[in-house]
């Protein structure tokens, strides 16, 4: 009981610098499970930090942007070097810088969501709400959307197309690609879609429909779209085949979770 699971392991980009999260590996009774971001050089000393997941170093490392329940239990934001950046009504669940560090594209779940069946299956709700009756709604009324936020002022916008719920996303500057839905519930994750979005048009274009379900999706700076598509039993716990859009699958005999582009 005394080990702790890392996740979220992040490099600057001149591969200098390293922040993780660190979290016990088991929930006492009555209390979240409390995760804490760890960075420093790689050649030196790491340091415990802030409570808080999801880092993200900034295109010129100088930067370190992660989401934190803290004076909000229970609902995720935006921070950047110690401080609360942005208003989104919602929970993170997903950051990217802009390729010149001036912006972050969030993914964020409304309150109300549903969590994955692999993280507890419960619905986000910040501590201290008044407790809801667990109504089943048709169509379900809490969709993951994207925000974008500006990395000096906090301005906020919301920029996901209409109509499309979005579960993944990776942004490479000017368009974003991501696992979509047409509505927002668990179940509706079965039929995922990779889109292609506009963000300052806030459309999307249909790219592929899979057989199986979706996870990881990737975009290179020159908009190159990949993805891992495989059967899965839940959100989150999905191993496949890496596809490049326009291409096919890649090395079928290959059972991967995550991809990134070199």
């Amino acid at each position: 009981l005394q080990l702790k699971r890392f996740a979220d392991v992040t490099l600057s980009p001149d591969g200098q610098r390293i922040a993780f999260a660190v979290s016990a590996s088991y929930r006492e009774k009555g209390k979240a499970i409390e995760s804490r971001l760890w960075s420093g050089d790689v050649d030196g000393e790491l340091r415990e930090g802030a409570p808080g997941s999801l880092p993200c170093f900034s295109p010129d490392g100088s930067r370190l942007a992660y989401a934190s329940d803290a004076g909000h239990d229970g609902r995720l934001s935006v921070w950047v070097d110690g401080e609360e950046l942005g208003e989104i009504p919602g929970s993170v669940e997903d950051l990217r810088w802009s390729p010149d560090g001036s912006q972050l594209l969030v993914l964020a779940a409304d309150i109300g969501s549903d969590m994955a069946g692999a993280a507890s299956a419960k619905k986000i709700e910040e501590a201290g709400a008044a407790e809801q009756d667990p109504k089943v709604l048709r169509p379900a009324q809490f969709w993951r959307r994207l925000w974008l936020v500006d990395a000096s002022s906090g301005e906020t916008r919301d920029v996901s197309p209409e109509g499309a719920n979005v579960f993944e996303f990776d942004w490479a500057g000017s368009k974003a690609v991501a696992v979509c839905t047409d509505e927002p519930s668990e179940s509706a994750w079965y039929d995922a879609w990779i889109g292609l979005v506009d963000l300052e048009a806030r459309s999307v274009e249909r790219v592929h429909t899979p057989k199986w379900q979706l996870q990881s999706p990737r975009i290179s700076p020159g908009g190159r779209v990949a993805f891992v598509e495989g059967f899965s039993s839940d959100r989150g716990t999905l191993t496949g085949t890496v596809h490049v859009a326009g291409r096919g699958p890649l090395a079928p005999e290959l059972h991967a979770t995550r991809i990134d582009f070199a």
